[in-house]
């Protein structure tokens, strides 16, 4: 009967051990999927962060390449824009008292330069501040001929009742302009 009571001891505790084995086996199997799991979504998580910053990056790069190309194409004068044009160039003539003529703009035979002649009327440092604005414009502009003549028997005081009489000058002004295609 001893005997019979050790048998069934050995073999609870043998079956006790062998249960508590196989669910320690069970519950690291099951670990090692979950981490295996909890790997792959980890590194498909890293990969959408990487294509997220990637995307970031290319729309700001996207903005910063818009953003130059509209610096660059300030530079130029659209074809179908040359009325403002001429309208910007009548305003820096009220900017400086002066009065504008735009008298030809002719595009050049390469397409790429309008050719532009234009005269001004106004104080001699008036005239010289309308050649400064122009050179100075937020275009392409490349002056090929400036000229200044002193208008012989007018003054200011005949054109504008001033008090002090000053003379007026004339300016011709020939310069070509980049044109975008």
């Amino acid at each position: 009967m001893k005997n019979n009571k050790a048998i069934i001891y050995l073999i609870f505790f043998s079956l006790t051990t062998f249960v508590i084995v196989g669910a320690a086996f069970y519950f690291l199997y099951v670990i090692k999927n979950k981490n295996e799991e909890n790997r792959i979504k980890i590194t498909m998580l890293q990969v959408n962060n990487v294509k997220k910053q990637n995307a970031q990056q290319l729309a700001s790069k996207a903005n910063e390449v818009t953003a130059a190309l509209k610096k660059v194409n300030s530079f130029f004068i659209d074809p179908s824009t040359i009325d403002l044009f001429a309208d910007y160039l009548e305003n820096l003539g009220k900017i400086t008292n002066t009065s504008v003529k735009v008298e030809s703009v002719t595009a050049t035979p390469s397409k790429t330069l309008l050719d532009v002649k234009m005269n001004a009327q106004g104080e001699f440092s008036n005239a010289v501040w309308l050649v400064t604005l122009l050179e100075n414009a937020p275009y392409k502009i490349d002056i090929l001929e400036v000229s200044f003549n002193k208008i012989e028997g007018l003054t200011m005081s005949d054109t504008k009742n001033a008090s002090k009489p000053n003379s007026l000058w004339r300016v011709d002004i020939h310069f070509t302009i980049l044109v975008s295609n």
